[in-house]
């Protein structure tokens, strides 16, 4: 009886091996696949607007030595009231005329083991902001003729400044566009949808300075005399766009 039934049990016990040592295969189980990256083109767009500047900022100084701190501030004092003066006979408007930088500090003379107070400077700066270039070196000289004796810029700007930053950007986006598909038609294939926009930042090339860090003692300089040429303000933008790319 056990020669017959050995067959049989070998069997059984084969078949039960195999199903041992075959894996597990749960019903559940997702087998992923990550797809592959899109084909893509990255250019950089860029475009640049000129324009004529129409705003012009005068800031003008008055420092003033004293042998006591009231004395100087006092003095100082009076020259600015008599820039101010100066200002108002231009009829500028109030809003674009103001004051800024005020400070009063002691002077000292000698080593600092044995330097002794000598008196008092005072600063303050006059900001005057025109929108007529014809008004810029007539207002100097009277400033400078009345009391003023540091110049510390002409600043060229424009009112139009976020209006015209926002079409050099536009332009700059349509030129990015336009270099990323001719660049695509070449190789035969078709330029897709934007998957990353990026603005370069950096100079914004905007304004000048005319005249900067200038002083004089209380007497218009030749400089401030000189012709000015306004010229043409830069607006520039760059941005950087990488396209998908599909078959032509």
């Amino acid at each position: 009886m056990t020669l017959m039934r050995t067959p049989k049990l070998l069997l059984a016990l084969s078949l039960l091996t195999g199903c041992r040592s075959a894996p597990d295969a749960s019903p559940g189980t997702v087998i992923s696949t990550s797809p592959p990256a899109p084909r893509t083109v990255s250019v950089t767009g860029t475009s640049e607007i000129e324009t004529s500047p129409d705003e012009f900022v005068v800031s003008v100084g008055v420092d003033v030595f004293a042998a006591d701190a009231p004395k100087a501030k006092a003095e100082n004092d009076r020259l600015v009231h008599a820039l101010l003066a100066v200002v108002k006979r231009y009829e500028i408007d109030a809003k674009n005329v103001r004051t800024d930088g005020f400070s009063l500090s002691p002077r000292f003379e000698g080593a600092w083991e044995v330097r002794r107070l000598i008196g008092f400077d005072a600063r303050k700066t006059v900001v005057v902001t025109l929108h007529d270039d014809k008004q810029v070196e007539p207002l100097l000289e009277a400033l400078f003729r009345d009391g003023a004796n540091r110049l510390d810029g002409v600043t060229f700007g424009t009112t139009k400044l976020l209006e015209l930053r926002k079409e050099a950007r536009t332009r700059a986006v349509a030129a990015a566009r336009d270099k990323a598909a001719a660049m695509a038609g070449v190789l035969g294939q078709k330029l897709g949808r934007p998957l990353k926009m990026d603005e370069v930042t950096g100079s914004q090339g905007w304004s000048t300075n005319f005249m900067a860090n200038d002083a004089s003692a209380n007497d218009t300089r030749s400089a401030v005399r000189e012709a000015m040429a306004a010229g043409k303000l830069r607006i520039p933008s760059t941005v950087a766009v990488t396209f998908e790319l599909g078959d032509g």
